[in-house]
């Protein structure tokens, strides 16, 4: 399969977990199973991760990247939950920064929508890990917290620095081993 079609259908699936999100933090019961949830999380991945694979002109690189990154630290955050009586800040924050600087060292972001999708795409990782971990039951009470607290400030750093390299490259990487040939 095409790398450009995949990474296409991973940064509509980050998007469609973001719209899922919303739909079920407004209009479910606090009640609802987490299975229900998850459910819905898995067919926004699999409505929009179709719909920009099949009508997004646009590639994308750093946005795909975040959504994994996102996901992978926040299951990494409730795993480290599993074995202790939590997380501390400093393991937060190594967490926050290896997970958003180190994926954009590399896969820097081919345009200004890449770089603008990839703080919403971390936390739509993070929203996925989160229901994943609910219905796994990894999510304890002792990383609820920092599992949310690095889903959303890892969302941040990750829209911040991605807007800085995009704003500092013009939009568009010139050279290096992120370099779209197509453009």
């Amino acid at each position: 399969m095409n790398t450009k079609k995949v990474l296409k259908f991973i940064t509509g699936s980050g998007f469609g977990v973001l719209i899922a999100f919303a739909v079920i933090v407004t209009q479910y019961s606090p009640l609802v199973s987490p299975r229900i949830s998850l459910a819905t999380v898995l067919m926004g991945i699999v409505l929009l991760g179709t719909f920009f694979l099949i009508k997004v002109p646009s590639n994308f690189l750093s946005a795909p990247v975040s959504y994994i990154s996102g996901f992978v630290a926040v299951l990494a955050v409730m795993t480290l939950g599993l074995w202790g009586n939590g997380t501390s800040g400093g393991v937060l924050f190594a967490v926050i920064v290896v997970s958003t600087l180190l994926p954009l060292y590399y896969f820097r972001p081919l345009s200004i929508l890449d770089a603008l999708l990839s703080g919403p795409e971390y936390f739509g990782g993070a929203i996925t890990a989160l229901a994943v971990g609910g219905v796994g039951e990894l999510l304890v009470p002792e990383s609820a917290f920092g599992a949310t607290f690095v889903g959303t400030i890892g969302a941040l750093v990750m829209l911040g620095v991605s807007a800085f390299f995009a704003l500092v490259t013009g939009g568009t990487i010139k050279g290096g081993a992120t370099k779209d040939k197509g453009q």
